[in-house]
């Protein structure tokens, strides 16, 4: 719906425009109906920058939010505030890389399996970041056996 609102706004007073200046009608409404439609347009293009700038808001407001949603849990699984701060962007899916990984070392391979396999399913696991734990998760297979 409102994909159909914006084009409306910004293509059919152009399309109107034209075809009003096609008209056998004086020069002076010509100008008048060609300022009308560039205004709404104008106006068209306006609601649509204003909209696209709400959203990039709304989204970076998500993302923090979500963020802290992330450090909160660390901070309920007992992690240290220092090493929670270390952690940068997507402190959680680290978290679970980084604790994998000292299970690994530690031969402690099906906790590390877990850990891994928490990084599958983390919503802002990334293509190369699920790659990354399965070949963690193999390597924990193949230290077993």
């Amino acid at each position: 719906m409102n994909l159909l609102l914006n084009i409306f706004l910004t293509v059919v007073p152009l399309l109107l425009g034209t075809y009003l200046s096609t008209l056998e009608i004086r020069k002076e409404q010509k100008i008048v109906a060609w300022i009308i439609c560039l205004f709404v347009c104008i106006l068209g293009i306006y609601k649509i920058v204003k909209e696209k700038k709400v959203e990039k808001k709304e989204s970076k407001e998500k993302q923090y939010y979500h963020q802290l949603q992330e450090r909160q849990e660390l901070r309920g699984l007992g992690r240290l505030e220092s090493y929670i701060n270390g952690l940068g962007e997507n402190p959680l899916l680290k978290d679970f890389f980084y604790m994998g990984q000292k299970y690994e070392k530690e031969f402690k391979y099906y906790e590390a399996m877990k850990e891994f396999k928490k990084c599958l399913s983390h919503p802002k696991a990334t293509l190369s970041n699920k790659v990354a734990s399965n070949i963690f998760i193999g390597n924990c297979y193949n230290l077993l056996f």
